[in-house]
């Protein structure tokens, strides 16, 4: 697995994941947002000092602020690998093997990221390691075969464009809700831009459920819904396969990123807004002419403002055309007048035929 893939769930959840009902939590600067999108500032706010703090190497900090974040959710798995790997950059190894204990024994199961993390190198070799490493091998064969059969009863939303002739093939737009997100809201965000442009709008629904929403999970586990998502669409009606945008918000948007970049032959182009990436994404899983256009949203007072710089930076390096949109005065949101800002970007990754209007 790439060096992305290695760090998603600690990346991710540096700042998204500690049960904050999702990385769009709720946010001053975008009071549409629905509930659902996030109810738990305290740990929103915690969970920002906690993303400086790792960004910045300062473990003490980072420990602190973990362990706070542990005591309001006593029951987070993903929380307390997260303090593991802090416990272990900064040497601390008994406690950085007892949270990662307490991690697997609450279920933790992301099994590519627990061989790989470098965070966690130092503790390879301590017995106490491979102990918690069968206990995470046992928790992700129990969870692939509980998430093979929901993908397989798991309903999308679709929104079909009115007027479209029958048999028309229709672009695609699939738009990948936040953290603690659901499809229905963040289709709300999409389908004003997908019915203009004539395009289909899928919102997949994530597996794995927390609190009113859901949770993404591994990007192994997104590409399975995603594509199974796609398979019942072209059951409903004829699609362009070569004219399918990734899009998402949040948790959605680092998704989105990811995928996209990693699978040049599903998506002509990629859309993440306050999306996440930490590490270089390695070029496609295979050979490929053309690299989907990418266009990065996100605000100016954004923990992940950084980031997002350097996620243009390295994909520009690796061959892709990257345009990145920074908001003046924004947090981690969609910008107010998301409806322009979402046309303007899909025009850069999926132009529009010459004269036919939006």
């Amino acid at each position: 697995m790439s060096q992305v893939s290695q760090s998603w769930a600690r990346t991710t959840l540096l700042l998204l994941s500690v049960a904050l009902m999702g990385v769009g939590a709720v946010q001053a600067q975008d009071p549409q947002d629905p509930p659902e999108w996030g109810e738990s500032p305290n740990l929103w706010r915690l969970a920002q000092r906690w993303t400086h703090a790792y960004q910045a190497k300062d473990w003490e900090k980072a420990i602190e602020v973990g362990l706070e974040i542990a005591r309001l959710d006593p029951k987070e798995d993903v929380v307390r690998y997260n303090l593991a790997c802090v416990y272990a950059l900064n040497g601390q190894k008994r406690n950085a093997l007892s949270w990662l204990r307490n991690s697997a024994e609450l279920g933790f199961c992301n099994l590519t990221l627990f061989e790989k993390d470098p965070d966690l190198k130092s503790l390879r070799a301590e017995p106490a390691y491979r102990e918690c490493l069968k206990l995470v091998r046992k928790n992700a064969a129990r969870d692939r075969e509980k998430f093979f059969e929901k993908v397989e009863v798991t309903e999308p939303v679709i929104k079909i464009p009115e007027g479209i002739p029958d048999g028309k093939a229709l672009p695609v737009i699939v738009a990948l809700h936040p953290y603690g997100g659901t499809p229905e809201a963040i289709s709300k965000r999409f389908q004003g831009v997908a019915a203009k442009r004539g395009a289909i709008l899928l919102a997949p629904r994530a597996i794995h459920q927390v609190e009113s929403g859901y949770d993404w999970g591994a990007p192994e586990d997104t590409l399975m819904v995603i594509t199974h998502s796609l398979e019942k669409l072209a059951k409903l009606h004829k699609i362009d396969p070569k004219k399918v945008v990734l899009a998402g918000f949040s948790q959605g948007g680092n998704m989105a990123l990811y995928l996209g970049s990693k699978r040049p032959d599903l998506f002509c182009g990629v859309i993440a807004v306050a999306g996440c990436y930490k590490e270089k994404i390695l070029l496609p899983d295979m050979d490929c002419k053309r690299l989907p256009p990418i266009y990065l949203m996100v605000g100016a007072d954004d923990p992940l403002l950084h980031c997002n710089k350097k996620a243009q930076s390295d994909l520009i390096k690796a061959g892709f055309s990257v345009n990145l949109k920074v908001y003046r005065g924004l947090g981690h949101a969609f910008p107010e007048n998301y409806d322009l800002e979402l046309k303007k970007a899909l025009n850069v990754v999926m132009p529009k035929p010459a004269n036919k209007g939006y």
